[in-house]
């Protein structure tokens, strides 16, 4: 059974989706840009509640959290998501051709246990509102600890709604202002706006993907640092090496330009660590 969408309105026999930013007017029989919401018989469903692609215990660390304690947390991730980078890591889990399993709360809930809590990830979670809402719920309820994983891209009151129940937020903050629209699909605004409510409210780390030639240069970058210092220069920010992946042929991140970056970065932030980066010994 399907489970009716929270946050929409009816125009006529199409319905406007209000998750997020984008407003969608979904035809019937159509789904919004997400892939995850179809307007059905003139009323707006969940396709993904109920389904997961992918359930793994990882590492805290690897959210990434690195202030957030210490332990192993079930990840959770299901299908969908409102934007279309293309770098994406995780694009096999888009739509919902992927492989799925139909699984219960009560499963997910006893796989939970063992671990700090439940992190919703892989996909864009947000776009799978009220499975989300539902389980953090239930999560609480067993004194355990929600986790989210997400793209900052969330309309305010469905975004009120989940700050009284995530205790720790990892927030990819990807792009200038100018290439939000063409590389990510969404507005810098709304994603920095999520980062700071979030902030007022819990534990938050922001994530900066440094990509060659969108977000390196020296200028671009102090942009970005300096809106993100503006909101706290104590949020902690990973800067994580990009690699090329699905359509991105751009060539790998260098290490000078992680480690020029990381110098920089600590003019603005107090907190800083690079990511996806060689081990050293």
């Amino acid at each position: 059974m399907l489970t009716r969408a929270q946050y929409y309105k009816k125009v006529g026999e199409d319905v406007v989706c209000l998750l997020c930013p984008h407003k969608c007017r979904i035809g019937k029989g159509h789904r919004g840009i997400c892939g995850a919401r179809e307007n059905i018989g003139g009323e707006l469903y969940s396709l993904s509640d109920g389904y997961v692609t992918a359930l793994a215990y990882d590492s805290i660390k690897k959210k990434p959290l690195s202030f957030f304690g210490e332990g192993e947390i079930l990840s959770m991730g299901s299908f969908g998501c409102n934007f279309h980078c293309d770098f994406c890591q995780n694009y096999r889990l888009l739509d919902s051709d992927v492989d799925k399993k139909k699984i219960d709360d009560s499963e997910i809930l006893e796989l939970a246990k063992p671990s700090m809590g439940l992190a919703y990830t892989y996909n864009e979670p947000t776009v799978n509102f009220e499975m989300v809402k539902r389980l953090a719920g239930k999560i609480k309820d067993q004194g355990q600890l929600n986790v989210m994983v997400t793209n900052g891209y969330i309309d305010a009151s469905p975004r009120e709604e989940l700050l009284g129940l995530i205790d720790a937020w990892s927030i990819d903050y990807k792009m200038p202002a100018e290439l939000y629209p063409s590389v990510c699909g969404g507005r810098e605004e709304v994603v920095l706006e999520t980062i700071a409510r979030a902030w007022e409210r819990t534990h938050v780390e922001v994530t900066i993907l440094l990509i060659p030639g969108r977000n390196t240069q020296e200028e671009v970058l102090r942009g970005m640092l300096e809106k993100l210092s503006a909101i706290d220069r104590n949020i902690p920010l990973h800067l994580s090496r990009y690699f090329p992946c699905y359509k991105s042929n751009i060539p790998t991140t260098a290490l000078e330009t992680m480690y020029r970056s990381y110098e920089l970065a600590l003019d603005y932030m107090d907190r800083v660590v690079l990511g996806n980066m060689p081990m050293r010994f």
